[in-house]
């Protein structure tokens, strides 16, 4: 019976012994300076938007001079000079969804694919009086020099995400958001700092089963032996 208990401990401690890719490692925040770029590479030649200052990014990456982020459904990567790295889960990461209205008297707005309108980049047309999702400014070509050089990317109820010259939306003015940390009430459970994903979670529910069968067999065994003694 002390055999048994002792190889029961053995496979117990074993099998819980769960690989380290089935913890899930914490969010890492860094809250936007002014004038943070999100760029689609690394190299930050390709710029997306001008992200909102006092809201933050989430960094799923450290490069050599950029993090590679997410900020609400967009990924890219920013300079680690603009934002500035927190130890802390914000209770407000970002913004709400803002939304503007595309314009035209009448007419339509087109949607590009780069802030520019010489080029050959033309996503499609969206109608005068529509509704779209607004992530900020950027600066790119003077489709009127008068107006300046402005252009706002947005993304329609379909999906499309895009460009639309200043002169067709009016921008969203973010307001200024709340660094505060995210407080977890002192009467809340701990909350668990593993996650299962995929074939994570049998791995677990299988290891958990064997020792428990294994000392069920062993038992079985000894409990036989005993009678036929």
């Amino acid at each position: 019976m002390k055999k048994a208990l002792l190889i029961f401990v053995s496979v117990l401690v074993i099998s819980l012994t769960v690989p380290r890719a089935a913890y899930a490692a914490d969010v890492e925040y860094a809250v936007i300076s002014d004038a943070c770029i999100l760029y689609a590479d690394e190299a930050k030649t390709e710029r997306i938007v001008t992200l909102p200052a006092s809201y933050f990014v989430a960094v799923t990456k450290e490069c050599d001079d950029a993090y590679a982020v997410e900020f609400t459904d967009l990924k890219g990567f920013v300079d680690k000079e603009r934002v500035s790295r927190v130890d802390y889960t914000p209770m407000y990461k970002f913004p709400a969804v803002a939304k503007t209205v595309v314009s035209n008297d009448s007419n339509t707005v087109t949607l590009r694919s780069s802030p520019s309108h010489v080029e050959q980049n033309t996503v499609g047309k969206r109608r005068d009086g529509e509704e779209v999702t607004y992530y900020g400014p950027i600066t790119g070509s003077s489709q009127i020099p008068a107006l300046g050089n402005t252009w706002y990317y947005v993304k329609t109820d379909d999906g499309k995400f895009g460009y639309v010259y200043s002169l067709y939306a009016e921008p969203y003015e973010f307001p200024q958001n709340d660094l505060s940390p995210l407080v977890v009430p002192s009467s809340a459970p701990p909350k668990s700092h593993i996650s299962l994903e995929g074939e994570g979670k049998y791995v677990l529910i299988a290891s958990l089963c064997i020792p428990v069968l294994l000392l069920f067999f062993l038992l079985l065994k000894d409990s036989r032996k005993n009678k036929s003694e």
